[in-house]
């Protein structure tokens, strides 16, 4: 039999430039145990095969990894201590800066509210920044694997929002009502032990809390499936959206969202 009877006129290739994560991508998806590789004039000039891309995914993996924990991976190549603390504090920075910001955002907003009202306010801060900094972490984790196992649920913007948007819109008010069910039993409670003084509208603090945590939940889940997709237009490794920087900009507008909507309904 001659060969170009047999031969496969359209073979699965990648080229000589092609990134490693989407050579891994290409043998997942056709189930291949080799690919061949050509240069510009589709000559071969070698092969790259199943067991080169567990290395390349297990690079990869742990390479997005250090990045959603605020590091990088060249940090277990310093010999330096100072050399590794400086990666590190390079991202703590900017959690430092966006702390800042937030801590400016509550004084702007205290002129607002009589003392006794901001400081029970105050105490559902914390709450808001954890669930709204959790929630956008599990959508854009969520997307960025996407990526990396080329979903295209996730990696299709408008796809990514019809699917996170959804769920963020099933959570956002089961975390509100429980939010505010805890407003309308903890203040009472801390009044009846004296830690607050002065009278307090329970319904409308417990309403406020409420929807500050449902606005907050819904925003930062915006952007968690924004960054991840910007970034990745951009050319920046999305993984480096899931970490200090969606945490710490979720901080900080779950924080304004949180009073503009008690400015809203506490007057």
């Amino acid at each position: 039999t001659r060969l170009i009877n047999i031969a496969d006129r359209n073979p699965v290739a990648v080229h000589v430039d092609d990134d490693q994560e989407q050579v891994a991508n290409k043998i997942r998806k056709y189930d291949i145990a080799a690919v061949p590789v050509l240069d510009d004039d589709g000559r071969l000039v070698g092969r790259i095969t199943h067991d080169d891309v567990l290395d390349v995914a297990t690079e990869e993996a742990a390479e997005d990894i250090y990045y959603m924990a605020g590091t990088e991976a060249a940090e277990l190549e310093e010999d330096s201590v100072f050399r590794a603390a400086f990666i590190r504090l390079r991202w703590l920075m900017a959690c430092f800066i966006g702390t800042a910001i937030s801590g400016t955002v509550m004084a702007v907003f205290e002129t607002n509210f009589p003392e006794e009202l901001f400081g029970v306010l105050v105490l559902f801060v914390p709450m808001m920044g954890a669930m709204a900094g959790n929630s956008g972490i599990q959508i854009s984790t969520v997307i960025i694997r996407g990526f990396a196992t080329n979903d295209i649920a996730s990696r299709r913007l408008g796809m990514a929002f019809g699917r996170e948007g959804s769920i963020a819109l099933v959570m956002a008010p089961v975390c509100g009502i429980a939010a505010a069910l805890i407003a309308s039993l903890g203040v009472p409670f801390l009044q009846s032990r004296g830690y607050i003084e002065g009278s307090i509208n329970l319904a409308r603090l417990a309403t406020s809390v409420g929807l500050g945590m449902i606005t907050a939940i819904l925003v930062s889940s915006l952007m968690a499936i924004s960054l991840p997709h910007v970034f990745r237009r951009v050319g920046v490794d999305p993984a480096i959206a899931s970490g200090p920087i969606v945490t710490t900009t979720n901080d900080i507008v779950s924080v304004t969202m949180y009073f503009v909507v008690g400015m809203l309904i506490l007057g």
